[in-house]
């Protein structure tokens, strides 16, 4: 008997366009994909919540992020209080008294129950390819009143801004320690395209 090498069948065509659309096309197409959306997904509305320590002069959180073109944010201050059924709207009214009404009289045209003059400082870098960073926004603001206020929270806004393609970290620097706000949730809110 001889011995005989094992003669391999040529590939056909439509096994070769098969093998090489996988290769260049669909591989590639999923390996993008399943980056993008790891990184952030230019889609995703989720606003960031970061906790802050509004008691302890310069507490700082910061936060890295994504702008895929020109995209608009909303930075706001964000005031956790217990919910109404809880505590029968107790822990709202010393929120409440703590932060201000921002009430605006129009006979007058003054603001009255500002409440906590909260200084914070927000600064935003933009990264370059090696990750360096340069400031493009530097700026301390005394927060005052309320803006808004829901079942749970009340919020004061920072700031309203748009960022270009790249990549970013926003940073959030308290100024001033307030002992008011050592047992209080507070959250540095970022809002998103479609959000608030």
């Amino acid at each position: 008997m001889d011995k005989t090498t094992p003669q391999l069948k040529p590939m056909s065509n439509r096994m070769f366009f098969t093998v090489l659309l996988l290769t260049f096309t669909v591989i590639p197409t999923l390996v993008i994909s399943i980056w993008f959306f790891s990184t952030w997904s230019p889609f995703d509305t989720t606003p960031i919540k970061i906790p802050i320590d509004l008691s302890k002069a310069g507490s700082v959180v910061e936060v890295e992020m994504r702008a895929w073109g020109k995209v608009h944010y909303k930075v706001d201050l964000d005031f956790i209080f217990k919910s109404h059924k809880e505590d029968n709207g107790t822990d709202y009214k010393k929120l409440l008294n703590i932060l201000g009404d921002r009430t605006y009289d129009p006979r007058t045209g003054v603001t009255t129950k500002t409440g906590a003059e909260i200084p914070i400082k927000l600064t935003i870098f933009k990264l370059d390819h090696r990750d360096a960073r340069t400031a493009i926004f530097d700026e301390s603001f005394i927060t005052k009143g309320r803006d808004y206020w829901g079942s749970y929270d009340m919020g004061r806004v920072l700031s309203a801004f748009s960022l270009e393609h790249g990549k970013f970290i926003i940073r959030v620097e308290n100024l001033e320690g307030f002992q008011e706000f050592a047992d209080r949730k507070v959250n540095v809110t970022i809002y998103r395209p479609g959000i608030k």
